[in-house]
């Protein structure tokens, strides 16, 4: 073996030998908790390095699920871990998560699913009270109606910003609060705004009939706008100033 062959082998094993104490060395649950407090850049680059040399690594999975902004490309992920046949400390926090998902989407056959499993595998999981304590602090029906009108309320806002747009010369204006598939869901979210008056409006989105829940009559738009803080701040819900019609 030359030298110039001995140097190119000597620098390979050393740069894998360097990668691999540098892997050994890195705490994923540390960089997990930092991440919650929103060291996310340094997450990224450290996941760089880690997928670089182990992609199929379940803990590698695991930290690139936590980083994803994406959340059907993280639950693919959390399953890819959970039911891996190799070894991971990460299991039932991937299990825990994916209860979460489907939980948070109001799909909670998923949810039972994942809780089960995580029930039956980690018997002595932390997650485990993590779970009791969820279900006891918020109920199935707030769980599934939140998530509906987050997402039919994103749906419609495009409609709603542009009413905004073309509302500064009328001094009528209400609070929009949820949008929903059916007039159930939209009657019972309505029902917890007390000492407001409510009502139902049907309107239809590309094609998709939505009903509406609308609180508040205001003269102008600025008492409105500062109404709806009020009520973000009492309700935990975040409205938008739209011109009634």
């Amino acid at each position: 073996m030359n030298k110039i062959n001995f140097l190119i082998f000597f620098l390979t094993i050393t740069f894998c030998a360097y990668n691999l104490v540098f892997a050994q060395n890195i705490d994923l649950k540390k960089i997990i908790l930092d991440i919650e407090k929103g060291e996310v850049d340094k997450a990224r680059i450290i996941l760089m390095s880690l997928e670089k040399d182990n992609p199929n690594s379940p803990s590698v999975k695991f930290l690139k699920a936590v980083l994803s902004e994406d959340g059907n490309e993280a639950s693919k992920l959390y399953r890819e871990v959970a039911f891996s046949s190799d070894e991971s400390e990460f299991k039932d926090d991937a299990l825990f998560r994916l209860y979460q998902y489907y939980y948070s989407r109001g799909d909670f056959n998923e949810s039972d699913k994942y809780a089960r499993m995580l029930r039956e595998s980690f018997p002595d999981s932390e997650f485990l009270n993590l779970i009791k304590r969820e279900n006891n602090t918020s109920s199935r029906f707030e769980t599934s109606l939140k998530f509906e009108q987050k997402h039919l309320s994103n749906t419609n806002q495009t409609n709603t910003q542009s009413d905004n747009l073309e509302s500064h010369s009328s001094k009528n204006f209400t609070i929009q609060v949820g949008a929903f598939s059916t007039e159930t869901n939209a009657l019972k979210f309505a029902s917890q705004f007390s000492g407001y008056e409510s009502r139902i409006k049907e309107k239809f989105v590309n094609g998709k009939k939505l009903f509406i829940v609308l609180i508040g009559n205001f003269d102008s738009e600025a008492s409105a706008r500062n109404e709806a803080l009020v009520i973000k701040n009492k309700f935990n819900i975040d409205g938008i100033v739209v011109k009634s019609e």
